[in-house]
């Protein structure tokens, strides 16, 4: 079989999340649509908006050791995180957690029962973006998927959402060009190190 894929010039490739459904010529137009609409802010007023979800207990799937060690059962405990990073590469709004626990201190938190984002934690969330901005004097543009979550009927004074076409966002959205990849590769280097050891 190895003679004939050579022969046939024939390799195997993996398919990748969303990337696998992107109708690439609509991700084309969009991004000529994009331009007309990111040309009338300046790039450090256009940021990218989006959820991921975060395993936060997940353990590492690899280690080192003199010794073959027995595996555990991965926690499946999660939660959501929203991400805002600004086009120009030079300013990251504070990250929002929504998880089960009721509170949390030291960082932007929200809790609900299933630890998803939903319709009102985002409007509560735009509302206080657009009162930072209001108070910086600056109105900003950020680019979203169409999710459910954020077609909300509020407008503000400050921000001006725009939605990114269905089956466009893992060409053209920037957090999913690798933004979001590596603020989860952080956060598992980072807890690695800290990790207590067994």
């Amino acid at each position: 079989m190895a003679f004939f894929k050579r022969r046939h010039s024939m390799r195997s490739f993996r398919w990748h999340g969303e990337e696998a459904s992107v109708d690439s010529d609509a991700a084309k137009k969009s991004q000529e649509s994009l331009l007309v609409v990111t040309d009338q802010y300046r790039p450090e007023d256009v940021f990218n908006t989006d959820e991921t979800g975060l395993v936060w207990a997940k353990l590492p799937t690899r280690t080192l050791s003199t010794a073959a060690r027995p595996g555990r059962k991965q926690s499946m405990q999660r939660i959501t995180v929203l991400v805002t990073t600004k086009a120009a590469g030079t300013e990251k709004l504070p990250l929002l957690f929504i998880g089960h626990a009721p509170s949390k201190e030291g960082f932007e938190y929200c809790s609900n029962k299933s630890a998803w984002m939903k319709l009102a934690l985002f409007e509560e969330w735009l509302g206080k973006l657009n009162e930072r901005m209001m108070e910086q004097q600056r109105h900003i543009l950020p680019l979203l998927d169409n999710a459910s979550v954020h077609k909300t009927g509020r407008t503000f004074s400050n921000v001006r959402l725009h939605f990114l076409p269905p089956n466009t966002t893992s060409k053209i959205q920037p957090n999913d060009a690798g933004t979001i990849a590596n603020l989860k590769h952080h956060y598992e280097t980072a807890r690695f190190w800290i990790m207590p050891s067994h």
